[in-house]
């Protein structure tokens, strides 16, 4: 076996490991270590030496169900219904479930500082990251009976609610954590201010992951043809930002490379709010880079183990309840391993088309493949339509990205402002009117 599987199988045995517990009744841990058991016998009675790598597996398997365990024990305190008065929380952000936006807050509760709570209020107030608030309220657990809402807040580190009946301004905390979220609120709307409607919506979306940005008829639009991942800041994204930044700055050699790469994925997670496939494409993106500091050619299994298994680390949750961690990495599965077969399927066919659409249609068409089980499972169908659709924009979001980091460098300059907008408007109509035609006449949805 080449050197590199036996890793690579013994950190898939650990995603299992974290990831069956969630779906099965099943004591799987001791179903792990009775595998064990039986291997080590066979081993001793066999003296076979490839009897001990499953054995390895099953202990790998083991510990990630035992480290599941431990981390939602740890995570979590139990919340109950009572009042919660005169208390200080700070405002941490805001995150997008069933496309309605929601606010979370961090605080103390009994004797743990800085848990997480979602903040409920009557009507609706803007509120900016890091405001210190002053609360009158209660507290409520999680909905347990909605198994899905329940476990979205399990997954996001959320103790319960937190329903304000008084909710009072007293300042603004300047921490770390507060910084990124509060430059990229201003620099949302920012964009908004200079491109209204639609253009400004599409522009947030892909430079900063601005879900909340988006009308819900463009995102229909979006849905039907396929194209939502283009607008929702996703590994592609940070590939295409990371690799404008560098050609514009001044890398001189294989090591200022890497940092840059390293240092501007996590501006960039910081700045989006570090969904699970940004995070994936900037842990993908830094994991290569320093494999080419190194002098080792990246392995396509390693790229697409490694990021999950490390992710898996900090949040054991995400490849069982992340909806967007399963189609990232369905995505960079069927981009690593079924794009290189269609690539010789379609070589006689299309070999008088540009190289640049052929590789496009592959692109898209192997991501589709790859998505497909898992859109299917979890939204009850799959938009094929993006196959068509994907290639003849893919080709515009490369000069739209380098123009929108223009504007986010530049745009208090007047004169550049100005051009910038004029620019980048045309581009953006070019495309939300593709994305409309299509979803109107092929993607039923009404023009």
């Amino acid at each position: 076996m080449p050197a590199p599987y036996p890793a690579l199988l013994l950190m898939a045995s650990w995603l299992a490991g974290v990831w069956l517990p969630i779906y099965s009744e099943l004591p799987l841990t001791q179903i792990w270590w009775s595998a064990v058991i039986i291997s080590v016998t066979v081993w001793t009675w066999s003296r076979k030496r490839w009897v001990l790598f499953p054995c390895a597996c099953c202990v790998v398997a083991a510990a990630g169900s035992l480290y599941l365990t431990w981390w939602r024990e740890s995570n979590y305190v139990a919340v109950a219904n009572k009042p919660f008065a005169d208390s200080t929380l700070v405002l941490e952000g805001s995150t997008i479930r069933d496309d309605r936006t929601t606010t979370l807050v961090r605080t103390s509760y009994g004797n743990r500082p800085n848990l997480r709570f979602t903040l409920v209020e009557k009507g609706t107030i803007q509120r900016t990251p890091g405001e210190v608030l002053q609360i009158t309220g209660y507290t409520r657990p999680p909905p347990f009976q909605m198994e899905s809402y329940a476990r979205w807040m399990e997954r996001h580190r959320i103790q319960g609610s937190i329903v304000a009946k008084t909710a009072i301004k007293t300042g603004s905390a300047a921490g770390f954590l507060e910084l990124f979220p509060l430059v990229g609120a201003r620099l949302q709307r920012s964009i908004l201010s200079s491109f209204p409607g639609e253009p400004g919506q599409l522009l947030a979306g892909l430079l900063l992951g601005a879900k909340q940005s988006l009308s819900n008829d463009l995102t229909a639009a979006l849905r039907a043809t396929g194209t939502s991942h283009l607008v929702a800041i996703s590994g592609a994204n940070v590939v295409i930002i990371l690799g404008i930044v560098l050609q514009i700055l001044p890398t001189y050699s294989l090591r200022s490379r890497t940092l840059y790469s390293v240092l501007i994925g996590l501006i960039i997670c910081l700045l989006t709010g570090a969904s699970a496939s940004v995070v994936r494409g900037a842990l993908t993106v830094g994991i290569a880079s320093i494999l080419q500091l190194l002098g080792r050619h990246p392995n396509r299994g390693g790229l697409f183990i490694l990021p999950a298994f490390l992710m898996s680390v900090g949040n054991p949750l995400l490849p069982s309840s992340d909806v967007g961690f399963q189609l990232s990495f369905a995505a960079i599965g069927g981009v690593l391993f079924v794009q290189p077969y269609l690539a010789r399927i379609l070589e006689r066919p299309f070999k008088h088309v540009p190289r640049v659409i052929t590789s496009s249609l592959q692109e898209t068409a192997a991501a589709t493949i790859g998505t497909a089980p898992v859109a299917y499972t979890v939204f009850g169908t799959t938009s094929w339509l993006g196959l068509a659709v994907n290639p003849l924009l893919l080709w515009l979001v490369p000069p739209i990205s380098f123009l929108g980091l223009a504007y986010l460098c530049f745009g208090w300059i007047a004169p550049v402002k100005s051009i910038l907008v004029l620019v980048l408007t045309p581009m953006l109509r070019i495309f939300l009117g593709c994305i409309r035609w299509f979803a109107a006449h092929l993607g039923g949805l009404p023009p």
